[in-house]
């Protein structure tokens, strides 16, 4: 026979491990709640708890101002991963947060757009700081959000490693290489990148930009589809 709601209750609020862990099935906020007041109540549970998605507002206010547990660093990203927690709660945590982190947070649709945001913005204010190979890493697995930015660094090995992120398209390559300004290294590293320097759009881009050289220039002619030279000719 289940027992009552308030002895489950009771149970929460002063039991040891054992107890805590077979209430851990339980979804009745009440007794969620004691489990949180109790001081036997260990971190990991806490955990398990935000992860089933069983706690509530309240639940949450009280996780994230306890003395011990606000401290440690996987409790505050999983709460900002809780589609759950108030904005208020996720923002207060978001400056600790990793930036591979920031990265995954960056991306979660099921989270506000507003905390994806910050997440993007924060990025890239580290960017500044951060080491070349770090920078090549994001590049290659980083969301589109700063990928641009990331393709403007001085050191081009990053913009050769953000060409191989699977998020770029065709229209960021272009978007890219478009203004007159371009200096002509990063065109070449488009043109020589195996993937985007046989993409017919992009070559068709490159062949009217002043400033891809003489000798690139003849490569993005051999490289070029009959239409688009056809179409080059025509204009």
């Amino acid at each position: 026979m289940r027992e009552s709601l308030d002895d489950r209750i009771r149970q929460a609020m002063s039991g040891k491990t054992e107890t805590l862990a077979r209430l851990l099935r339980e979804r009745h906020p009440a007794v969620i709640d004691a489990m949180l007041h109790n001081p036997n109540m260990p971190l990991d549970m806490v955990l398990q708890l935000i992860r089933k998605k069983v706690v509530n507002e309240d639940h949450i206010h009280a996780i994230s101002t306890h003395k011990e547990w606000r401290k440690d660093y996987t409790l505050k990203l999983e709460l900002i991963l809780n589609p759950l927690t108030p904005r208020g709660v996720s923002l207060k945590f978001m400056r600790d947060i990793r930036l591979r982190d920031l990265a995954v947070i960056s991306r979660r649709v099921t989270l506000h757009p507003m905390l994806r945001e910050v997440a993007v913005n924060l990025l890239k204010t580290r960017l500044e700081s951060m080491r070349v190979g770090e920078k090549i890493t994001l590049a290659k697995t980083g969301p589109i959000a700063f990928l641009h930015q990331l393709m403007e660094d001085d050191d081009n090995r990053i913009l050769d490693a953000a060409l191989w992120n699977f998020r770029i398209t065709e229209d960021d390559i272009i978007q890219f290489i478009t203004p007159m300004s371009r200096a002509g290294d990063k065109l070449d590293i488009v043109l020589n990148n195996t993937k985007w320097g046989v993409n017919p759009r992009v070559l068709h881009h490159l062949a009217s930009h002043p400033g891809v050289g003489y000798a690139a220039r003849q490569q993005v002619f051999r490289k070029i589809t009959i239409p688009y030279l056809l179409e080059m000719t025509d204009s």
